[in-house]
């Protein structure tokens, strides 16, 4: 197929079709493509599946944490990590801890608390830096 390795990320392939990039991202048995043309992308599937034993998941909406919402009539699309932070902020209880800390209210429970919370933050941070 002809797609060249990116040399900043090696699970990134590139390929220039038609005057237009074509990106395959793949992570272990997940592959995420993307092209401004949907004819593009739709053959590159036909391609891999013929090849591969692979099937074809739909539209993306969820991709290694990130949420991939799309706005085709307005052309954009929106990636969050919403739902992979709400799902850490309850794994570790931290749906009602304030971020804004009052000295005059500190005590242990509260610095337990705070604690979590940044490790939580330093986390997140680590798996954004990892997956942009």
């Amino acid at each position: 197929m002809s797609f060249q390795a990116s040399e900043t990320d090696p699970g990134l392939y590139i390929q220039r079709r038609k005057d237009i990039n074509v990106y395959i991202l793949v992570y272990v048995d997940d592959i995420l493509i993307v092209a401004k043309d949907l004819e593009l992308v739709r053959d590159i599937k036909k391609t891999l599946m013929t090849t591969f034993d692979a099937r074809d998941l739909g539209e993306a909406a969820y991709f290694l944490g990130w949420e991939i919402k799309r706005d085709r009539v307005k052309k954009t699309i929106k990636v969050t990590q919403q739902r992979m932070t709400t799902d850490l902020v309850n794994k570790y209880g931290m749906k009602n801890v304030s971020t804004h800390i009052k000295r005059e209210h500190t005590n242990q429970h509260n610095i337990d608390q705070i604690c979590v919370y940044m490790r939580v933050c330093v986390y997140v941070c680590v798996c954004v830096c990892v997956c942009v």
